[in-house]
């Protein structure tokens, strides 16, 4: 089997037709395509085994992560290309072809991401390289994130479209399961070009991505989890004394963010109210744990990892 596509779905009834309907005309005979729902409540399940009989729909019981999502569809398929894809990407018809077109030229590139662009074609700013505690400073404060346009060999590409041959997948164990969701694209990075392999960013090829749909409607668990998967990376590979720089400066960001949006709270309409409380909950919780082990928050208030 060529190819096979693995999307990772939670609440993602808005944008899970866009998503399959592109892979659908992207895709051959020869591909498959695997859905992990993570527990969805908006009718994801039922819409995607209804409108789509050629995907295969897994069902854990529980919101598992994205990282053991990932792996669990991946324990399913048998192409010797994976695509590791968010519910809220469109593909255009012709880039995947292309990507394994250039995987298959290029045997030392273990991981390849292409260009994510909005739907009004503006260039993503992603992470091309590894985190350190001056890049989180300075991309929190001064500086934005970087716009990769050029074909050429970064640190890391994004798990939003995420593409990687299934020997490398195997030889590193897949994704860390021990991440619940946020930085877990970084960790299989890391590892995988640790071990000799490149890490590409197609540039010449574009993907649509709406970016980050699940995490903002969950901002208290987005705002959360997205620093402990940070942690949970300088931990893992940095060691303990940069993890502590680290939550320092995430603890005066907290205050900072908390001050700013108490100020601002009452001049703003109620969808922005909303919005400003969930932030400053999920700021507040950071604070509460910044001292205490590595572990992430489910949509549902219960703890993953602890």
């Amino acid at each position: 089997m060529r190819l096979s596509i693995i999307i990772v779905t939670y609440n993602s009834l808005s944008t899970i037709e866009a998503c399959l309907v592109s892979v659908s005309t992207a895709t051959t005979s020869d591909d498959e395509v695997v859905v992990v729902d993570n527990c969805s409540e908006d009718g994801t399940r039922l819409f995607v085994s209804c409108n789509f009989p050629n995907v295969r729909l897994l069902q854990p019981q529980t919101n598992v992560g994205f990282a053991r999502a990932c792996n669990l569809g991946f324990r399913e398929t048998k192409g010797e290309v994976c695509l590791f894809l968010n519910p809220d990407t469109v593909v255009p018809d012709g880039a995947l072809d292309r990507m394994i077109a250039f995987q298959r030229a290029h045997p030392d590139v273990g991981i390849l991401g292409p260009e994510l662009v909005a739907p009004d074609g503006k260039v993503h700013r992603l992470h091309t390289r590894y985190p350190s505690v001056a890049r989180c400073v300075l991309s929190t404060w001064v500086l934005r994130l970087q716009r990769p346009r050029a074909t050429r060999d970064v640190e890391c590409v994004s798990g939003a479209c995420l593409m990687i041959t299934r020997r490398a997948y195997e030889q590193h164990g897949g994704f860390d399961e021990g991440i619940f969701m946020f930085a877990e694209d970084i960790d299989l990075c890391y590892r995988v070009r640790a071990s000799g392999l490149r890490v590409h960013h197609l540039g010449e090829v574009s993907v649509v991505h709406l970016g980050g749909k699940s995490a903002t409607e969950e901002m208290i668990s987005g705002v959360f989890n997205r620093r402990q998967g940070m942690r949970y990376f300088f931990e893992k590979h940095y060691g303990s004394w940069r993890s502590v720089a680290l939550r320092m400066f995430w603890a005066l960001e907290a205050v900072s963010k908390i001050t700013a949006d108490s100020l601002s709270y009452w001049t703003v309409n109620d969808g922005r109210r909303r919005f400003k409380r969930q932030r400053m909950q999920g700021y507040a919780l950071l604070l509460r744990n910044l001292h205490k082990r590595c572990w992430f928050l489910r949509p549902d208030g219960s703890a993953f990892g602890r």
